[in-house]
């Protein structure tokens, strides 16, 4: 047993000096992380700047295997076909781990637990108050492309009609201008944008699934153990668990995004 752990830890080192050696796509030392900046407060524009909980945990990440970190905004759905492209090295944007899209990309074990939400206006003409309420006919759901919202909405709510958007933002948009009676978006940035709306838009208490975010790699991607290896001292140390209450537990105003 003793053996087969120090062959397991000189496989990760020679992986981790190879890797060290060529660098990601890059180039050099640098690793390329691919996200959609509009989810507060896990990926958002601070000035010209992307901030949030994935910037801090990718950079952390970088930090223990020697990498600076890179980051580039792009479409939510473009992000899988740049992995896979070679675009970038990894994604990384609230991105829930399915099946689906393990068919398509290799994942990092989960790093924090989410699951899907309903804002409505906050008033009396509201036309939903609950969950049962987007199953009636006709009733505007509004999502954003290619998330777990978008595909939980398609399974779950057939008689609605959903209302496709690029972004978060022109979601929580859509919502403020009654173009759509209802956003089913994370929880986490949906208390973000409420938060930022205060009186105009209000979350509902059911939490409609429980999902994890992963980052996403190429398919047997050398990057994705050590990943692993990296996010596991995150969490033994205390770093990740900090991180989140940062951003997400004990200060959810600690974001200065500017939303609808």
């Amino acid at each position: 047993m003793k053996m087969k752990k120090i062959l397991a830890l000189l496989l990760v080192l020679t992986m981790l000096f190879a890797l060290v050696a060529c660098g990601g796509g890059g180039g050099g030392d640098v690793l390329v992380m691919g996200t959609s900046a509009d989810f507060p407060p896990f990926e958002f524009f601070e000035g010209d700047q992307i901030v949030g909980l994935d910037p801090d945990i990718a950079r952390a990440i970088g930090d223990i295997l020697g990498y600076e970190i890179e980051i580039v905004d792009m479409d939510f759905g473009a992000i899988i076909l740049a992995v896979q492209a070679g675009q970038i090295d990894f994604g990384m944007a609230g991105m829930t781990v399915t099946e689906e899209r393990l068919q398509q990309v290799d994942f990092t074990q989960g790093y924090f637990l989410s699951g899907q939400s309903i804002i409505v206006r906050d008033d009396e003409a509201s036309v939903v108050s609950s969950p049962a309420d987007l199953e009636m006919p006709g009733v505007r759901i509004g999502i954003q492309n290619a998330t777990t919202g978008h595909t939980f909405a398609d399974e779950h709510f057939p008689n609605a009609e959903l209302m496709i958007y690029d972004s978060n933002v022109d979601v929580i948009q859509a919502l403020l201008a009654n173009h759509v009676d209802a956003v089913i978006l994370d929880e986490s940035p949906a208390a973000n944008f409420v938060a930022r709306n205060a009186g105009r838009i209000r979350q509902l208490d059911e939490r409609l699934t429980h999902e994890y975010y992963g980052i996403a790699l190429a398919l047997d991607s050398p990057y994705t153990d050590l990943f692993n290896q990296a996010l596991d001292q995150l969490r033994a140390d205390g770093t990740l668990d900090r991180l989140i209450d940062y951003w997400v537990n004990e200060n959810p105003e600690a974001s200065r995004y500017e939303s609808p």
